[in-house]
């Protein structure tokens, strides 16, 4: 049993994704809400670990059991993972630490899986986990036997100077099937790992694929350019064989000291992720967990923008971003308050030498803006949709304004239709997500707003509109053919009422909404 971090993807998709107003959050959640499991505890002495024990089997008509499958299971909020493979019955036993959290367990097939190309559920399953006792909980997967996968997808992972990589994790994901009625749909993912002489192979069905590394933590690699993924179209019974992806190894060194800005006294309270990405290569990047007031980030030698962001206010899963946090004690990841921090952002660190030293002051949130979705049609609150809000301040830049300023991302809790988004003083443009196949719409646009100094909180609206109307068409290609994945902009609407922010005690601030809608179309 091992604990590794790894990213669904590139770590710089996942920012990008998330500045884009979160379009694709809700690819790995539309398809059904995961089932929620509660623990029953154990009859017998306390111990200090809780455990997960299920089987794997096929849907066949007569299941069979699914051999070297991983099971994965992630602490909601943290990231702590632990993994387990099945065995020849199909059965796994997870071991987890004791104590009052959530988890997430996933399963995925493995290049040894057997039988060959059975396919792992999409969908998670959260248990929850109480105080007391030791805690056993029974969870069954389910792997479909797909009999359209007559395709392969092979290849080596390999240095820049054909050293081959092994380990390193390998995915592949549907692109041609994304996007359908204009709606984003679950991905098709296939994962694998190298060998010793870094191959990969993947059973698929035929298509188009984007295959790429996706490294964890805990690799001392970097992306090479833009040799770290390819895309492939495979057809039935066709095998592509010739892929080389190529990853650079890490021999260099960010040394970081982080800092609580104004006092310069170290940030030990603070804990997160920190990311390189290299300059003129916005593609080619690396990342690490910290706890404390220091990181040390592996890197190649060259120009960086370097991104520091503290633990936000924001649960697993609900953007691209895995875990936030190291694995650790539960006592250590107390002392971490989520949405203590805001991002910082160094626009260019140079890396000449084996090690380079820089100093990161974090500013504290001094406020938290309470989004709540708004109704223009009925002019009343909504419940009862997921969404995500997101906020960006150009306040926190570095000398000569070249810095990147801050952002800062909540969740949007159905049940009460409101984000709880931690902020600093200073100008905010904030934009706002809703689940796409709920029968809301977000208003065109972003919301800015002024925070003012020591305010501890403000309320403002979100606003959204009943989705009553579709506007349907066509993106084509010179040759007439249909272009699948275009993203259609409609200007030119009339002006929506404005936002307001309400301050504690009565009185309110101006939140202006401006620009623009986008639509998605799938031809």
């Amino acid at each position: 049993m091992s604990r590794k971090v790894y990213f669904a993807g590139s770590l710089f998709v996942a920012l990008l994704t998330l500045v884009l107003s979160l379009a694709l959050t809700w690819v790995a959640t539309e398809a059904q809400a995961p089932a929620t499991l509660a623990a029953v505890p154990a009859i017998g002495t306390q111990q200090d670990q809780n455990r997960v024990l299920g089987h794997a089997r096929t849907d066949e008509t007569t299941p069979r059991s699914v051999q070297n499958a991983r099971i994965i299971a992630t602490r909601v909020g943290v990231g702590e993972q632990v993994t387990a493979l099945t065995d020849a019955m199909g059965a796994y036993t997870l071991t987890l630490p004791v104590g009052i959290a959530t988890w997430s367990v996933a399963a995925e097939a493995t290049e040894s899986t057997i039988p060959a190309g059975a396919v792992a559920p999409n969908q998670p399953r959260l248990l929850v986990f109480g105080r007391g006792a030791e805690t056993k909980a029974g969870i069954d997967f389910t792997f479909h036997i797909d009999t359209t996968n007559t395709a392969s997808l092979q290849g080596h992972v390999m240095t820049p100077e054909d050293q081959p990589v092994a380990g390193v994790r390998v995915v592949a994901i549907k692109i041609d099937s994304l996007v359908s009625g204009g709606r984003l749909q679950v991905p098709t993912i296939r994962y694998t790992e190298t060998g010793a002489q870094g191959e990969f192979a993947m059973m698929v069905d035929a298509g188009t694929w984007w295959v790429a590394v996706t490294l964890g933590a805990d690799d001392p690699y970097m992306p090479y350019r833009l040799q770290w993924q390819t895309i492939v179209t495979v057809a039935d019974g066709q095998t592509v064989d010739n892929m080389v992806l190529r990853v650079a190894p890490a021999t260099a060194r960010i040394h970081g000291a982080l800092v609580r800005e104004g006092s310069g006294e170290p940030a030990t309270d603070a804990c997160g992720i920190v990311a390189a990405f290299k300059q003129g290569e916005p593609a080619v990047y690396t990342y690490r967990t910290f706890t404390g007031a220091s990181f040390d980030l592996p890197v190649t030698q060259g120009t960086y923008r370097v991104a520091v962001i503290p633990n936000p206010n924001l649960p697993v899963g609900s953007i691209s971003l895995p875990a936030y946090l190291p694995s650790s004690s539960p006592t250590q990841i107390a002392t971490c308050e989520a949405g203590k921090y805001l991002v910082r952002t160094l626009p260019q660190v140079t890396v000449e030498g084996p090690e380079t030293d820089v100093v990161v002051p974090l500013r504290a949130a001094e406020t938290t803006i309470h989004g709540r979705l708004w109704d223009l049609g009925s002019q009343q609150a909504v419940t009862g949709v997921q969404g995500l809000i997101f906020g960006w301040s150009p306040e926190l830049s570095d000398s000569g304004g070249s810095g990147q300023g801050t952002w800062s991302a909540a969740p949007i809790n159905p049940e009460t239709g409101v984000g709880d988004l931690r902020a600093g003083s200073g100008d905010w443009l904030l934009a706002y997500q809703v689940d796409p196949n709920s029968s809301y719409h977000v208003a065109p646009g972003v919301i800015t707003m002024t925070v003012p100094p020591g305010v501890p909180e403000i309320d403002v609206s979100l606003p959204v509109v009943g989705a009553e109307s579709m506007v349907n068409g066509r993106v084509v290609a010179p040759d007439g053919s249909g272009v699948p994945g275009v993203l259609v902009v409609a200007a030119g609407i009339s002006q929506l009422p404005g936002a307001t922010g309400s301050l504690p005690g009565g009185g309110s601030i101006p939140a202006s909404l401006v620009g623009d809608v986008a639509v998605v179309t799938d031809e």
